[in-house]
């Protein structure tokens, strides 16, 4: 699967649904960038940049990536996925890989090298020389592929950089983030949109309760490989020896530590029974079980809150009588908890080594009296100085100067500043990260002897603690700027500004990683499911079609479900309106009924009215887009649509192919009644295209010019592009337009699951292909041949809707002339229908493309022009499971 991504030189009037809104596109990477000696400024920032002299870098489209020769083994991969990234960004084909040396590179060539001598780089740093061949220089892997994030950042600003040389490398090595998923499994999806975001950032540390995952071993390894891939260490951990009970750890009650409180014999939630041997055993052989699916030399132990808040590691607590009394026996008399929990903590350390792994805990359970020392080459998080939480709980641990003082290396996780509990908006905000934390200050201020600078500071990391059944959509864009402050603290460079709100315009130029598809969140304008704009649709409970005479007008006719009476019709536009072989299309915005057409002037056409029938007005989009200055105001092919409901308001989204073979886009603002045209979505296409609202992203389907599928969308986390992905699979027919549906209608069942993204189109043979990308499986989307399955072959484009979690599709049999029905749902086969066949009254063929409505969930109509040119009406009603049909429009 290839990935582009509109140039912003090719969209400075930009995105549309921006611009009527009043926020101006070209402006977040200008504003950005003030001095012309300096590049586009970065997330995080350069440590270090030197304006050189003469000639810098311009990306031209024959740019290749030469990875040099020696370092091929090594570099090659990571050359493949910045190739792929790069691709994205620059909206170009994937640039070529080649080896060689410097001197065999050309300009416009980027040059990827181990060959930097420069200490200070370190194993994460790398050396930027910006000159007619872009060169990245490190001392290893990891550094040449931060190197290349670099690039992607700049880029995708301006294609041309001016000379220099940057020196970067970050100054603490663990720059981490936690994201719990221990009470609810997340899709993959997200997971993988979290690790492009965080290797974009540089971020390099993702933390996951691996038992919560609910995914098979093999699908474990394969999330490791995408995060390893992306140099993201990707952190396993089963929470030993207190909350047992919260991630699928599914502790056995006779492991349970007893409750002292119980006068029944009862257990401590998830608290693992340290003094018996088998629930220790039974401890280290579940962490077994799970510690090599992850490739990460680095395992969590967990280690916070055992037994209860104010009864556990006290030193001198007697509230916890079986594990006192079996401190003594193994200690002597003056044994404490202490002494019982950091043996079990060296254990586990032991166990991990055995992996080849280093060992990770939280510090809440270390109390500085105890005749037992933690193994120092565990790293120790700290997150809390003490819980003080009343008056008969006050129990203070040990400060990280003790800690560092055992050898232990810290990452400083501060409840108090570097914490998040999902929906608490005012906790670990961006702005206070920004301003106000220091890496090297702890929760309740307490430091290190070298501050910031102390050696035993390793790095810094963020929790993000699960508040209940939160929207994951929601989550994934809370995370955005909090990610964003974290990585700029986390790398150590100068911030660029003082405050996280001036970044504003740098954090929209940088965007969001090549590849960050936004999880779609409820709210959006397209959870649940919407409707695009189609020939037939439902509106003031009324089914309304659309069709084009051989005159050249525009025919309407409906029947209402209020009044029940005899179909009706209506002459919309008059003759000669609408271009020779054009299709019309409509949809229903709040009091309101649309329908488009390409005019034989080559503008797009637009008609409106507020009831049933009639009081039509019309206007001229292309013609009112001109008036106003935009461009890409013309129209080759057929239009296709939808009401969006989210930024900028309501607005009507039309989407076309362009004279010149790219993608226009025309919105109407209801809040400032304009209509703008400025924004060429790039790329190449032939036909129709397909536009669905999946979540708050804008995606649009097509066929491209090289006879694939394509998608492009646009999503408000990232408003200054649009993003362009070919989906891989069979080829398209020449002719061939596609046909895309999201979503439940009606949010029947639980919509956070049924948010699969779908694509039907007809490939060289004749078949017809089904795309499916589910966001619970991530990866790319799968390809199922529905021919194949139902023995269908399809002639022309399909039609269809989503009813109540199915995607229903109508077309034309190539074999027979009859209308045909495959119907599909996420986890079941598909099923199929010769619909001519089986509806009562006598077969009657299709001749053309079928277009479809779903009325009110209730019943399910397909139309199209019968044999005698007149529009057919097949449908099938819920209520008396029954097919039926008639003459819709004579």
């Amino acid at each position: 699967m290839t990935h582009h991504r509109s140039r912003p030189a090719t969209i400075l009037v930009a995105i549309l649904s921006l611009l009527i809104a009043g926020i101006g596109l070209g402006s977040a990477a200008s504003k950005a960038r003030a001095d012309a000696s300096a590049p586009p400024p970065v997330l995080p920032a350069l440590q270090q940049w030197s304006a050189g002299s003469g000639s810098g870098y311009s990306w031209t489209g024959g740019g290749r990536i030469v990875v040099n020769t020696a370092d091929a083994s090594a570099l090659t991969a990571d050359a493949q996925t910045f190739a792929n990234d790069l691709a994205l960004d620059l909206n170009t084909a994937t640039p070529q890989i080649v080896q060689g040396t410097l001197a065999n590179a050309s300009p416009g060539d980027v040059f990827l090298s181990l060959g930097s001598t420069n200490p200070q780089l370190g194993a994460e740093g790398y050396a930027l020389t910006v000159a007619p061949v872009l060169q990245v220089s490190a001392t290893a892997e990891t550094g040449a592929f931060w190197g290349t994030r670099t690039i992607l950042q700049m880029l995708r600003q301006n294609l041309n950089l001016p000379a220099g040389t940057a020196v970067d490398s970050p100054k603490y090595k663990v720059r981490s983030m936690l994201v719990d998923n221990g009470a609810r499994t997340f899709p993959v999806h997200f997971w993988e949109n979290e690790i492009r975001e965080l290797s974009y950032l540089k971020l390099n540390e993702l933390m996951v309760y691996i038992s919560g995952l609910g995914l098979t071993n093999a699908q474990l390894q394969q999330l490791s490989a995408f995060a390893a891939a992306y140099h993201v260490n990707l952190v396993g951990q089963v929470n030993v020896p207190g909350h047992m009970d919260t991630a699928r750890e599914n502790i056995p009650a006779q492991y349970e530590l007893n409750d002292p409180n119980s006068t029944t014999g009862g257990k401590i939630a998830g608290a693992l029974d340290l003094t018996n041997p088998s629930a220790v055993a039974w401890a280290q052989q579940l962490v077994s079980q799970y510690i090599d699916q992850f490739s990460t030399p680095i395992w969590h132990m967990g280690g916070d809150e055992y037994a209860t808040a104010c009864q556990k590691m006290d030193p001198n607590s007697t509230l916890l009588p079986q594990l006192t009394n079996y401190a003594k026996s193994q200690f002597g008399p003056d044994g404490t908890i202490q002494d019982v929990y950091r043996t079990f903590a060296n254990q586990m350390d032991t166990l991990v080594k055995q992996h080849s792994k280093t060992m990770r805990m939280w510090n809440d359970d270390l109390f500085p009296t105890s005749s037992v020392t933690l193994n120092p080459d565990i790293t120790v998080e700290y997150w809390l100085r003490a819980f003080n939480y009343n008056s008969s709980c006050d129990i203070v641990f040990s400060t990280p100067a003790q800690i560092a003082a055992n050898g232990n290396q810290l990452i400083n996780a501060s409840a108090g500043s570097l914490y998040y509990n999902e929906g608490n908006q005012g906790m670990g905000t961006a702005a206070s990260i920004w301003e106000q934390f220091h890496p090297g200050t702890f929760d309740g201020g307490l430091t290190l002897p070298g501050g910031d600078n102390d050696s035993h500071l390793a790095g810094i990391k963020m929790s993000v603690w699960n508040s209940g059944n939160y929207d994951i959509g929601q989550l994934e864009r809370d995370l955005k700027d909090r990610q964003r402050a974290l990585a700029q603290k986390a790398w150590g460079s100068t911030e660029l500004y003082s405050t996280y709100a001036a970044m504003g315009p740098v954090v929209d130029a940088v965007g969001r990683a090549p590849g960050f598809l936004d999880t779609p969140a409820a709210g959006d304008p397209g959870y649940g499911g919407t409707l695009s704009s189609s020939q037939a649709i439902m509106f003031d409970n009324a089914e309304h079609t659309f069709t084009v005479q051989p005159d050249g007008s525009v025919e309407h006719a409906w029947y209402s479900y209020t009044t029940q009476g005899a179909y009706a019709h209506e002459i919309v536009a008059p003759a000669g309106s609408a271009a020779p072989g054009s299709l019309p299309t409509a949809f229903a915005s709040p009091g309101q009924m649309h329908v488009y057409i390409r005019g034989t002037n080559g503008h797009l056409l637009h008609w409106v009215t507020g009831s049933v029938s009639g009081s039509w007005g019309a206007d001229d989009w292309t013609a009112s887009a001109q008036a106003s200055g935009s461009q890409y105001t013309d129209i080759a092919g057929n239009p296709e649509g939808f009401v969006y409901n989210g930024i900028g308001g309501v607005q009507q989204q039309i989407f076309a192919r362009g004279s010149d073979g790219t993608l226009h886009h025309w919105v109407y603002s209801v809040t400032n009644n304009k209509v703008s045209a400025g924004a060429n979505w790039g790329g190449r296409l032939t036909g129709n295209p397909s536009p669905v609202i999946w979540g708050e992203v804008q995606a649009v389907f097509a066929r491209g010019t090289d006879g694939h599928l394509r998608m492009w969308w646009w999503q408000t986390s990232d408003p200054d592009y649009v993003h362009q992905q070919e989906w891989g699979g069979p080829q398209l027919a020449s002719d061939a337009s596609p046909l895309a549906l999201a979503g439940a209608v009606d949010g029947v069942g639980n919509p956070t699951n049924d948010i699969d993204l779908h694509v039907y189109a007809r490939d060289t043979a004749g078949h017809l292909q089904h795309w499916v990308f589910d966001p619970q499986v991530g990866g790319s989307p799968t390809v199922e041949d529905l021919t194949a399955a139902s023995g269908f072959s399809i002639a022309g484009d399909p039609s269809g809707f989503t009813y109540i979690g199915q995607q229903h599709v109508y077309f034309g049999d190539a074999a027979t002339g009859h209308l045909d029905h495959v119907w599909t749902k996420a986890g079941v086969a598909p099923a199929w229908q010769d619909v001519s066949t089986s509806t009562p009254g006598g077969v009657v063929n299709l001749v053309g493309n079928s277009f479809a409505d779903n009325v009110n969930n209730a019943e399910q109509h397909a139309f199209g022009f019968d044999s005698a040119g007149h529009v057919h009406n097949w449908f099938w009603v819920q209520s008396t499971d029954s097919l039926h049909q008639d003459t819709w429009q004579p």
